[in-house]
């Protein structure tokens, strides 16, 4: 009986070494290539804004982040070969996942939900804002109360699924409804703004700043604070409109679930000596110069934001599935 209990006790043993041995071995990471996905094409607003903090990163992690540009679907394509990766750290992506909320409350095959995707880290969210020529709608009162008096009668621009959203939910607390025309980037609905052939568009902050050295107006902006390169900009809260939600171009880095914790706090304390170090500060300013909104978030608050986030953009989507099939 002693001898039976003496192999059960070098058995235990042995098996605790066996797990620690395990487990420091997931720690020797990375030792390799790391692949990102970003799911659109090279040279747009995502892919420069994910090889700008890429470049910063990798130094850090001392291995190369090798981009993989998978484009189709608005996304949808690249993100569901990221959620079909293995979950072992070497397999990362890069989007906004505002736009895979909204995609996942209107198309019913995605092939993945943002539950099948873990948000890390961002150092950049862009809030869009509302621009016009017309004088009589260069406030967010001044719009709100013209197009209370004449309903649909007021057309707005806008690009994709986020600057939609952002509307009609505009619509929705303010009691008002617009006219509302797609177009196929910020620069298109500027130049149509300027030309009067719209009398306003939503665009991100570049093409707002620009609308006001031609004369143009910024009606408000669509985040909970004011931001810090439109400081004499108010938000659309501060104009008295309790929107729901703001959809911004929230860009992160993402593994798929089941990613080990072990892994993804070394690539988060590597995103974190990147936004404290002056590697940060220079990221910043070539964010900021391409018409980003430097906003580092990593963590518990990251998560947080994300999760009260999705809870009120899907089930709204949902709601108004028709208009975003349009």
């Amino acid at each position: 009986m002693k001898r039976y209990l003496t192999y059960l006790f070098v058995l235990l043993i042995l098996t605790v070494l066996a797990v620690s041995v395990s487990v420091g071995s997931d720690l020797d990471y990375p030792t390799r290539n790391i692949n990102v996905i970003i799911p659109y094409g090279a040279g747009g607003g995502s892919d420069t804004d994910g090889r700008l903090a890429i470049s910063k990163i990798e130094k850090v992690l001392g291995v190369s982040m090798v981009v993989k540009n998978v484009t189709g679907a608005a996304g949808a394509i690249g993100v569901r070969e990221l959620t079909e990766s293995d979950p072992d750290g070497y397999t990362m992506g890069f989007f906004n996942i505002a736009d895979m909320m909204i995609r996942q409350g209107y198309v019913d095959d995605l092939g993945f939900t943002t539950a099948d995707i873990i948000p890390l880290f961002g150092f950049s969210d862009t809030p869009y804002e509302i621009i016009t020529k017309d004088e009589k709608l260069n406030t967010a009162e001044k719009f709100i109360e013209y197009a209370k008096e004449n309903p649909g009668m007021v057309t707005i621009s806008r690009v994709g699924d986020a600057h939609l959203a952002n509307v009609l939910e505009l619509e929705k607390r303010a009691g008002i409804v617009l006219s509302i025309v797609p177009v196929e980037s910020g620069a298109e609905g500027l130049n149509l703004v300027m030309g009067g052939h719209v009398q306003a568009a939503v665009v991100a902050p570049q093409f707002a700043i620009s609308a006001e050295e031609q004369g143009g107006s910024i009606i408000g902006v669509f985040s909970e604070e004011r931001i810090d390169r439109l400081p004499h900009v108010p938000t659309f809260y501060e104009s008295g409109i309790d929107l729901g939600f703001v959809v911004t171009s929230l860009r992160l880095f993402h593994v798929p679930a089941g990613t080990p914790d072990s892994i993804i706090d070394i690539i988060v304390e590597a995103s974190i000596k990147v936004a404290e170090g002056p590697e940060g500060e220079d990221l910043k300013e070539k964010l900021t110069n391409i018409g980003g909104v430097y906003n580092y978030r990593s963590g518990a608050e990251l998560k947080d934001y994300v999760e009260k986030l999705g809870k009120k953009i899907t089930p709204f989507v949902k709601e108004n599935k028709n208009l975003f099939l349009e």
